[in-house]
């Protein structure tokens, strides 16, 4: 069994990043068998001081202009020396803009993740990337095949 914290950033509660942090939770306890701590991030965060007692850490969270938001980039620079324990770190995010805009801005938000904060996990911790693209233009069905997807990809473990 695992013990994962899910880190959710977006301001308003009825948002669609609500329903994918609900999402994640969910899967977390059909895996895992425990209900995940969750911390929800305010516009103004308040520092992490503590190490995060979990091994695994997933963040939910709207991408806006390219990258993580404001609050939740301050959360992550000052949980950076508090990651030793976590092997697994997942990114569950939407994208306003397709695909192909984001690869061409540089993927700015995975790339925080996976060279900024993926070192100062535990050595072998593996990243997770799971994005939503072109979230604006998306149907109903389109967000809840996106759902179904987070949740399989969390179940693997």
């Amino acid at each position: 069994m695992s013990r994962s914290v899910v880190v959710h950033f977006h301001p308003l509660e009825t948002s669609f990043s609500s329903a994918l942090r609900d999402s994640v939770v969910a899967a977390l306890v059909e895996a895992d068998g425990q209900v995940p701590t969750v911390i929800e991030v305010a516009p103004v965060a308040r520092p992490v001081t503590e190490s995060i007692d979990a091994d695994t850490l997933v963040l939910v969270y709207p991408t806006w202009w390219g990258g993580q938001p404001a609050a939740l980039s301050q959360w992550l620079f000052d949980a950076l020396p508090h990651l030793s324990s976590i092997r697994r770190l997942v990114a569950v995010t939407t994208h306003g803009s397709p695909l192909r805009i984001n690869l061409l801005q540089g993927q700015v938000g995975k790339r925080v993740l996976r060279r900024v904060v993926l070192p100062r996990c535990a050595p072998g911790a593996r990243a997770d990337w799971i994005a939503f693209y072109n979230v604006d233009a998306a149907t109903a069905a389109e967000r809840t095949a996106f759902i179904s997807l987070v949740q399989r990809r969390l179940s693997k473990g």
